[in-house]
């Protein structure tokens, strides 16, 4: 009889340490870290979010938060966007910019199962806070990426739903963030699809692959290797001695041109930093010409141009000042 009793009492505080201690789940980066993100709506317009290594923890409400700041690759843009932060329990909290008050919202919950509800969850469009919507957990799955297994949930909105919502998953990805965009916790589909290119902590990158488009038919994956993340294919860049095309000025005071091989054709696009067009072009340069400047007067601010040349994509960051 001491023996089932001491059995029982043994069982019993095996499954207080279990409910005590609970789930440890992977945290989001708290240093060192970035997220590239793709517009599909600007055909080539990638976006980088990351944490300062070492510089960017701040206090608030007591609490010990990362900052997340919007980078542009010539070192114009360079603004806070919001700051996070990560509990072992899978939840993470976050608090956006442009608010009166230091309020902090639930941002993301890896404990959830299927069929939960996660009430007041907040939602992004880019680095805009939205407000908090409701989701349901529609299914999980385990990702294997490197030495890690992660757990992803695949959620949907419910009423009211977010603007502009169409139906696609919201996907979450343990120790990543968003497969739909990165840090941030964004659900656009459609011609406003965001998606996470490439993600790096210190050393360690993860690619979403293959692209799946807005609803990540099944099997999502994950590929994982040593190197660090780079937006692709940016024109004024470093290029081989035979690249043919050039952007000047840039930043812009006035007007910009865009150098090119004569008798060449091109397609160039504009938009501004949410994603509207502003200018569009079709060129065919003559025999003569060796540089294009485009038609279009532009007020001061940072702007995504795509080129399309030789049956290939290009893009640029460009700013007017």
């Amino acid at each position: 009889m001491r023996k089932i009793l001491f059995f029982i009492q043994f069982l019993s505080l095996q499954l207080l340490t279990v409910v005590f201690y609970g789930q440890d789940y992977l945290a989001l980066p708290d240093s060192n870290a970035t997220w590239i993100i793709k517009s599909e709506a600007m055909s080539t317009g990638f976006f980088e979010y990351g944490l300062r290594p070492y510089e960017n923890d701040t206090i608030i409400l007591n609490q010990e938060y990362s900052k997340i700041y919007l980078f542009d690759l010539s070192d114009e843009i360079d603004e806070y966007v919001g700051a996070y932060r990560s509990q072992i329990d899978g939840k993470v909290f976050y608090i956006p910019t442009g608010t009166v008050d230091t309020t902090e919202y639930l941002w993301y919950d890896f404990s959830k199962e299927v069929g939960d509800t996660v009430w007041n969850i907040a939602l992004n469009e880019f680095d805009i806070f939205l407000g908090t919507y409701n989701l349901v957990v529609d299914s999980t799955k385990n990702l294997l990426a490197g030495p890690y297994n992660l757990k992803c949930l695949f959620l949907h909105a419910i009423m009211p739903e977010p603007p502009g919502y169409n139906g696609n998953p919201i996907v979450w990805v343990e120790k990543i963030g968003s497969l739909n965009g990165g840090i941030l916790n964004m659900y656009e589909c459609g011609l406003n699809f965001i998606n996470l290119h490439c993600m790096d902590i210190n050393d360690t990158m993860f690619y979403h692959a293959p692209n799946q488009g807005c609803f990540f038919n099944d099997p999502v994956s994950l590929s994982y290797q040593y190197g660090n993340c780079e937006i692709p294919v940016w024109i004024d860049e470093a290029r081989p001695k035979n690249f043919k095309l050039k952007i000047h000025p840039n930043p812009i005071i006035d007007r910009f041109k865009i150098s090119t091989p004569p008798n060449s054709e091109l397609s160039i696009c504009i938009y501004n930093e949410v994603g509207i067009i502003t200018y569009t072009a079709h060129i065919h340069t003559k025999p003569n010409e060796s540089e294009y400047e485009p038609d279009c007067e532009l007020t001061p601010g940072f702007y995504i141009l795509t080129i399309q040349f030789e049956n290939k994509f290009y893009s640029t960051k460009i700013l007017k000042r």
